[in-house]
């Protein structure tokens, strides 16, 4: 799931890391994820390793539901030219989380907006992924 795109070319053109460009750009009645002004159509896989074995079979792309060991996921993926969709992961109230606290939702917010600048320039990096559909206990 993408979490965020804008087609106002103000805010895209803010947010343009080392050259890279990623947006989701709406042709009549259909919409096309665009990286560096070419179409781009994911060709992947989900998990955090063999990603050179993803690569020789053609695959340009991966999708991970967390960002424990992002960086190495990252530079894995990097390595062997792949993108990333990187997982936000979301506590969940069936879970425990109070979302009604306010003190943890803004420990939350905090904890992902740290991800989001660490990682956010990363060469792999393509999107965000919002994260709370598998049971992935105590990964924040």
């Amino acid at each position: 799931m993408l979490l965020s795109c804008s087609t106002n070319p103000e805010v895209t053109e803010k947010y343009v890391p080392d050259g890279r460009k990623v947006q989701i750009v709406q042709k009549g009645d259909s919409f096309m994820l665009m990286r560096n002004g070419e179409p781009y159509f994911i060709k992947g896989a989900a998990g955090y390793d063999h990603y050179g074995r993803l690569s020789e079979y053609g695959g340009n792309s991966v999708r991970v539901w967390h960002s424990v060991n992002a960086q190495q996921v990252l530079d894995s993926a990097h390595k062997y030219g792949l993108t990333v969709t990187l997982g936000l992961w979301m506590a969940r109230e069936r879970e425990g989380f109070n979302y009604y606290d306010k003190e943890l939702v803004a420990e939350q917010t905090e904890r992902l907006r740290e991800v989001v600048l660490r990682f956010k320039n990363h060469p792999a990096l393509l999107m965000w992924g919002w994260a709370t559909s598998c049971t992935q206990r105590g990964l924040m």
